[in-house]
């Protein structure tokens, strides 16, 4: 199980997420479909249009990507950072 709070939080941190977008993210991850199917959040911040959260994806823990036509060092390090953050937030 996933501590959404905290994923909002690191993509908050290190993506700059609006912290305004928070309630709409838990509503969404807590809808009907997404715990069986997992689901994707745009959530772009600095990671632009293609900036997302992937949660519950088989065995993986949640983590974030972008499209790769966007690609710079600024993106690059802050999905670094997202991703070594996310490790942390499986609650069992």
């Amino acid at each position: 199980m996933v501590d959404l709070d905290k994923v909002w939080n690191i993509l908050v941190e290190h993506c700059g997420a609006r912290e305004d977008g928070r309630e709409f993210f838990l509503a969404s991850c807590k809808g009907e479909n997404s715990r069986d199917m997992g689901m994707e959040y745009r959530f772009q911040g600095i990671l632009g249009m293609g900036g997302k959260v992937w949660i519950n994806q088989g065995d993986a823990g949640p983590y974030v990507n972008y499209y790769q036509e966007d690609c710079s060092p600024t993106r690059e390090e802050a999905v670094r950072a997202t991703n070594e953050a996310l490790e942390n937030v499986l609650v069992f």
